[in-house]
């Protein structure tokens, strides 16, 4: 393990709402090195433990997928082996109904087909139109499946 060192800065201010905000800069010789353990913007973790302070990553995908013993892996695949491995088992509960896999993935296929068709239907008659699609979907089980295997993304919106 190689150590690295550099001398950075705490500086402390407050915000036009009154909040303190501690920003802590470190010094470029380690940030740009390629060994920096982390990305812009990547939520970190910030224990601080015995007067020193401990970041690490938040999201930690490559220590999730290790524990399966997997090097590189999708939800899609993840979901589908587990449901593999426990196809005896409910899937999801919602609402107080358990549904299998096989429920799920089949109203995920019969939903994203859906999708797939207005899509390709509103473009034939939209052809000078952008490409971009939002999806807003209510909050029903099959929804994420669905975006997941199409690899597109959700944003839910909630009204709390």
């Amino acid at each position: 393990m190689t150590i690295q060192a550099g001398k950075g800065k705490v500086t402390i201010k407050k915000s036009g709402t009154g909040y303190k905000n501690v920003w802590i800069y470190i010094p470029s010789n380690l940030a740009k090195d390629s060994a920096f353990p982390f990305q812009d913007s990547e939520d970190v973790e910030i224990e601080i433990r015995d007067k020193q302070m401990i970041v690490r990553s938040r999201n930690n995908l490559k220590e999730r997928i290790s524990k399966y013993g997997l090097e590189n892996i999708t939800l899609k695949h993840l979901i589908e082996t587990k449901a593999v491995e426990n196809n005896c088992l409910p899937f999801l509960y919602f609402k107080d109904v358990a549904y299998s896999y096989q429920q799920i993935n089949e109203e995920a296929n019969r939903i994203a087909h859906g999708i797939l068709k207005f899509v390709g239907d509103y473009h034939k008659s939209n052809p000078l139109r952008s490409r971009r699609y939002y999806l807003i979907a209510p909050n029903f089980s099959s929804a994420g499946l669905v975006l997941e295997k199409r690899e597109w993304y959700l944003s839910p919106l909630t009204n709390s």
